[in-house]
């Protein structure tokens, strides 16, 4: 399948985050014609901050255009999900198209997670929030308060408790645990005096939050402090995941929760506390597996603000060609 008319009406969907920006060309068909990968484009309120957000989205559109061999061309919609939060006049001035939607991530999340938008997702990476909304468009959120005031459950909430559990166990506060070593060998440090000096200075929050990765490996193999880390994790999670399901009172007939984020990698020791927590409120709540990236989840709610059909057929030929959008040029 491939769109060769050059009067079809085209479409991007983007999801932009702390660390990369994901640009989706699409056909008003579903097909996808092309995708393109940018630097961060939130945080625009520091120096730089707009230009940042102007460069990452013009360069991603630029290139999905030229990846798909298409001359850049008039939109008939673009969607953005954008972590944090996207400024009006900078994505206006990004696109040439007949309808712009600038959003959160979340509604984009769970536009690609369950296309039909009936359920909650649950997002945690570097940060943490659920978002879900029932059959009559009901929507609530919550969490993604970031890392001072929220984002339990997160991978950097995870690596805050694994950096105090090491502390607490040089000191005799709490149990022994492996993590230290671990930590000290992941950040090439050769104490916890130099592992100390390098989390207050050099460390990024998102090289702070990779630390999630060790806590996983040290509870599958055995370590009692990391697996009581990855199953308090789990809980705040689906203490989130209860709230939302409250909000929209949903709360006696089956609910898909569809889990997204690298924390999820942890498997059934993030899982199934997370699940046991959300049963408690909708004992009919089950998990599923997202069915699109958030991107392609901008994409359909681009579709539906122009009025297209979100159905088989469109679902189809986004499944045929989404490998288009991690094709090199």
């Amino acid at each position: 399948m491939t769109v060769t008319s050059a009067d079809q009406e085209l479409f991007v969907g983007v999801d932009g985050g702390q660390s990369s920006t994901l640009t989706v060309l699409a056909a008003g068909n579903g097909e996808i014609l092309a995708g393109a990968v940018t630097g961060p484009c939130n945080h625009i309120h520091e120096p730089g901050g707009l230009e940042r957000q102007f460069n990452a989205l013009r360069q991603g559109c630029e290139l999905a255009f030229h990846s798909a061999g298409w001359p850049l061309s008039r939109l008939k919609g673009v969607c953005l999900g954008l972590t944090g939060s996207g400024h009006r006049p900078t994505v206006e001035s990004v696109y040439d198209a007949a309808r712009i939607d600038l959003m959160s991530d979340l509604p984009t999340a769970l536009s690609g997670a369950i296309p039909s938008l009936e359920g909650v997702i649950v997002i945690a990476g570097t940060g943490s929030a659920a978002y879900g909304q029932n059959a009559a468009g009901v929507a609530a959120r919550a969490g993604g308060q970031g890392y001072y005031a929220g984002d339990e459950g997160s991978a950097f909430d995870i690596a805050r408790h694994a950096f105090r559990a090491v502390f607490q166990a040089a000191d005799g506060r709490g149990s022994q645990t492996s993590l230290g070593q671990r930590l000290l060998a992941h950040y090439e440090c050769a104490t916890l005096t130099d592992l100390r000096k390098r989390i207050y200075s050099d460390l990024s929050r998102d090289q702070l939050a990779k630390a999630a990765a060790i806590v996983g490996q040290a509870a599958l193999e055995g370590d009692a402090v990391a697996s009581t880390i990855l199953e308090q994790a789990g809980v705040e999670l689906g203490r989130a995941i209860a709230a939302v399901l409250r909000q929209i009172e949903w709360l006696n007939t089956p609910v898909p929760i569809a889990p997204i984020g690298g924390v999820f990698r942890a498997g059934t020791l993030i899982l199934d506390p997370m699940l046991a927590w959300v049963k408690q409120t909708n004992p009919d709540a089950y998990l599923i597996t997202p069915r699109f990236q958030p991107a392609i989840g901008a994409l359909l709610l681009s579709f539906r603000a122009a009025g297209y059909a979100i159905n088989d057929e469109l679902i189809h030929n986004i499944d045929l060609t989404k490998h288009r959008i991690t094709s090199k040029l």
